[in-house]
């Protein structure tokens, strides 16, 4: 057994009552130079408890939040980008809703008036109403999440982003763990794409060089996700995010 296969077969499941596999996170999470905080929500359940969570976003996020025909993907995004800046504002000490924020080429959000002295920053995904969110100060970083589910053509996929040994590999596997294993290797592309700023297709990937480190992630039974810095021997701290 690999240790990626070790990793996957040792994943934690959700609890019995629905939540995040992951502990509790603290309320007042203090964020160190050699950390990376990592936390997982669930979406639909921080929807339900965020009273007026409408008001803490931007008319940009409120105009996007508006593009989506579903009511349950409206919420949320609107959940998702209302923790972002609750989130935000616990390690930042900015007012959630003052908060503003700048787009990178492919998207990846930044502060607007970032603090010089605080060098904070921070990556989030979300997937069928989960979220992850990953905070850091003076490293560069991604974050990716993504639900395991049956693709038909996924070799085909893979083909034209994996490298060689990756196809090798899940050619090799049986379809449910060939699902996994495709999802893993997508979630860490995805994180290195955001980590550095770039498109999936030119992050150079493909033939599996990186100048990121990658780390797999489990905070959900059923999904795949992963995590990408520019510090290989930073402590990762993992919390399940829980509203009073």
């Amino acid at each position: 057994m690999t240790h990626v296969d070790q990793l996957i077969s040792n994943a934690p499941r959700l609890r019995d009552d629905g939540c995040i596999a992951w502990p509790e996170g603290p309320t007042k999470p203090v964020l160190t130079a050699s950390a990376i905080h990592i936390w997982c929500a669930r979406l639909d359940t921080v929807s339900q408890q965020l009273d007026g969570s409408n008001a803490l976003l931007s008319r940009d996020e409120l105009r996007c939040a508006g593009s989506y025909h579903s009511d349950l993907h409206r919420s949320r995004f609107v959940a998702a980008r209302s923790m972002l800046r609750q989130l935000l504002s616990i390690y930042s000490g900015i007012e959630a809703r003052a908060l503003r924020f700048h787009y990178g080429k492919y998207g990846k959000p930044s502060l607007a008036d970032p603090d010089p002295s605080l060098k904070l920053e921070f990556n989030l995904a979300h997937s069928n109403g989960f979220a992850l969110y990953a905070f850091s100060l003076n490293q560069p970083l991604g974050i990716d999440l993504e639900r395991i589910q049956a693709i038909p053509d996924l070799m085909d996929i893979a083909s034209h982003f994996f490298s060689k040994a990756e196809n090798v590999k899940l050619g090799r596997l049986d379809p449910i763990q060939r699902q996994q294993r495709f999802f893993q290797y997508w979630a860490r592309r995805e994180a290195v794409g955001k980590c550095v700023g770039e498109g999936l297709t030119e992050s150079g990937l493909k033939t599996g060089v990186s100048s990121a480190h990658v780390e797999d992630l489990f905070p959900l039974s059923g999904y795949a996700a992963a995590l990408a810095t520019s510090n290989s021997q930073a402590t990762l701290n993992q919390w399940g995010y829980h509203l009073p």
